[in-house]
């Protein structure tokens, strides 16, 4: 069972096919003993049995092989006179990715994959340390060969394609490849699909950037419908301060009596309650009763009746006046004790109804 197949199609062209691992020219090989496989000699007799050759079409899918063998296959189509275009099917691994480098044109298929790595050999036996290095060394230059050939065909620097195999089993998509030169061109399905992809990743951008803008602004809105709660919140509790101040609440009568009790005005309290004054207005009134009866007691005169005008400044002064002209004119004394005997019965009561709450 061969590894590849070659058949000419009689117009100077020809179809080959690698679909499997690549088998060794060196006998006895591992390859060539578990697989059974013809070797590399057997593909180059195959092609050139052919003839006379203008393009050769190279499907390809392999998971690579033995390394020296894929070279010699890679620099025997690279110098064919015919020009070669390299198919990736499935898979170019390992010297595969070699063999794919001999195109002059290389396309890649749906979902293929170019794979590179370090060249990698097997022992089995026992060693000193010197067979060990020199082991080692060998495997330095088949990495070396297969750098060189990696530099020449992909336009890379050597430095790169170090630095590529270095980190491992290095797998590679049409478009990486292309951009690393191992692909010159990619399948007009992965054009249409990439085409399509990005309609769609530019549909989604549009779709994402007006949910973000959309989302923006409910954000807005709800920052203003909060703003315009605080706002009422804001103009419900001034409205109720301001209520309060127009219709401030009448103070409790036991709240009254105390209050009038504490500050020595005990006789203040029934009219105070009974005039439903605020709590503010009350305090008032007794700081002023304490400030007249100082008053009164320093000037020697009658301060029950400035007492009846606690509610009315016009008329507490007014009578403050008369009390003061008549300590000093008896006659007016006498005719202000007339009148003030006259009305003093209603005073009380009358001062209180009247007053501003």
């Amino acid at each position: 069972m061969k590894w590849f197949k070659a058949q000419a199609n009689g117009d100077g062209t020809a179809n080959v096919t690698i679909d499997k691992i690549i088998a060794s020219d060196w006998s006895p090989d591992w390859v060539v003993d578990f697989f059974g496989e013809k070797s590399a000699r057997d593909f180059i007799d195959a092609v050139d049995a052919l003839g006379d050759l203008t393009e050769i079409n190279l499907k390809l899918n392999t998971p690579g092989g033995d390394v020296f063998s894929g070279i010699r296959i890679a620099n025997y189509l690279i110098n064919h006179k015919a020009k070669v275009h390299v198919t990736v099917e499935a898979m170019a691994a390992s010297i595969g990715s070699v063999i794919m480098l001999a195109g002059d044109t290389r396309t890649m298929l749906l979902g293929s994959r170019v794979m590179a790595h370090k060249p990698s050999a097997g022992l089995d036996g026992w060693f000193t340390a010197e067979d060990l290095r020199n082991h080692a060394d060998r495997v330095d230059e088949i990495e070396n060969a297969i750098i060189e050939l990696y530099v020449a065909r992909t336009g890379q620097t050597e430095e790169s394609i170090r630095d590529m195999l270095s980190q491992g089993d290095y797998y590679m998509d049409a478009d990486k490849a292309i951009a690393l030169g191992f692909a010159t061109d990619k399948s007009e399905q992965l054009k249409a699909a990439a085409c399509m992809d990005q309609a769609m990743f530019e549909m989604q951008g549009k779709v994402r950037a007006a949910e973000t803008q959309i989302l923006a602004e409910q954000g807005k809105i709800a920052a203003l419908k909060d703003q315009i709660k605080e706002q009422g919140s804001s103009i419900e509790s001034l409205t109720a301060e301001l209520e309060a101040f127009r219709n401030p609440a009448a103070a409790p009568a036991d709240d009254v009596i105390t209050k009038c009790a504490e500050a020595g005005f005990a006789d203040l309290a029934v009219p105070m309650a009974q005039a439903k004054l605020p709590m503010a207005t009350i305090e008032q009134r007794l700081k002023l009763a304490g400030e007249i009866k100082d008053l009164a007691k320093a000037q020697s005169i009658d301060a029950t009746g400035m007492m009846a005008h606690l509610g009315s400044p016009v008329d507490l002064l007014r009578h403050a006046i008369q009390e003061a002209k008549a300590s000093v004119d008896p006659n007016i004394n006498s005719n202000h004790h007339q009148n003030r005997s006259e009305n003093h019965a209603g005073s009380w009561s009358a001062a209180f109804s009247k007053t501003t709450k």
